[in-house]
């Protein structure tokens, strides 16, 4: 019966053993997936970081082009301006002339 016990001992010590391994390799498992997790939130939060870093860069280049674009569209409409006022003045010149011409 001693003999029985010594073995009934060992064998609770190896399932003892046993189910402490499982239980190792079990938190290893959950270490490991933490450990994605947390890296996948890190990478996730660079990316959105860079993301919204581009947007900006993005947001000021287009604002700059858009200053260009108006400060070229303000300069077009002087120079329309400028020559239709040179038209009407040429055109006043031409009556004047035309004035003289039949007077």
């Amino acid at each position: 019966s001693s003999f029985q016990a010594v073995d009934a001992a060992a064998e609770l010590e190896a399932a003892a053993v046993k189910i402490q391994n499982m239980h190792r390799r079990v938190q290893a498992k959950q270490r490991v997936r933490v450990l994605r997790w947390e890296q996948a939130r890190i990478d996730a939060a660079r990316r959105i970081q860079a993301w919204r870093r581009g947007y900006q860069a993005r947001s000021w280049l287009h604002a700059a082009a858009s200053a260009v674009q108006q400060e070229r569209a303000a300069r077009v409409l002087q120079l329309r301006f400028l020559t239709w006022v040179a038209d009407r003045h040429r055109h006043r010149r031409a009556r004047r002339l035309a004035s003289t011409l039949l007077a």
